[in-house]
């Protein structure tokens, strides 16, 4: 659930123009996945998708 949560602030914050924000919750989101790789809670092959595609969006909001 919580991962969930920080993937719609990014996008409320997308909508609202406020792309700063979005990348934040972004690296919030992909830090909190990569923690739950770590302890196991989700394998690589679950979980590394999700860290690549954050990090890939977030690098498109900083580019602009």
């Amino acid at each position: 659930m919580a991962l969930i949560v920080k993937l719609v602030l990014a996008a409320d914050f997308l909508e609202a123009g406020e792309e700063g924000a979005a990348a934040t919750m972004l690296r919030i989101f992909a830090r909190q996945v990569q923690r739950f790789i770590d302890r196991g809670f989700l394998t690589p092959e679950e979980g590394q998708p999700l860290v690549d595609e954050a990090n890939a969006i977030t690098d498109q909001i900083e580019a602009g």
